[in-house]
């Protein structure tokens, strides 16, 4: 990734971190927060439009950490997405999140249960909005 990532990423008045997601709530009482960097290419592979997405968690000193707010510190993430020649679109993601301490096994029940299915149905709704343009 190049260092003029963060270039891309607007800026709220309210928001002195760019860079980060807001603090999201998964069953309580837990909140998790990325500061993360972001870079998107469109390439051409053999005259087909293929989208690269690449994402990695960074520390910077304006995106203090938040008391009662885990910080992920350990996330990846590589997303291709390229049309399949008919009516849809073929996506590659290698993802690796770790919040880091004990995962209580509640959690990752929830996770299993509900985080994976509804981002596996967003992903896929998306998808099906992807542009046909290649």
């Amino acid at each position: 990734m190049s260092s003029d990532s963060r270039a891309h990423f607007p800026q709220s008045p309210q928001d002195p971190c760019p860079l980060s997601t807001p603090p999201f709530r998964v069953p309580q009482p837990s909140a998790a927060q990325y500061v993360y960097v972001r870079e998107r290419r469109d390439l051409d592979v053999n005259g087909q439009k293929v989208s690269v997405i690449l994402a990695k968690s960074v520390s910077v000193p304006q995106c203090p950490e938040k008391s009662g707010i885990v910080r992920v510190k350990g996330y990846k993430q590589s997303l291709a997405i390229r049309g399949d020649g008919k009516k849809g679109c073929r996506v590659y993601m290698y993802y690796f999140d770790n919040p880091g301490g004990q995962i209580p096994s509640w959690l990752i029940n929830w996770a299993a249960k509900n985080g994976v299915p509804n981002f596996l149905r967003d992903l896929q709704r998306a998808c099906r909005g992807y542009s046909r343009k290649s």
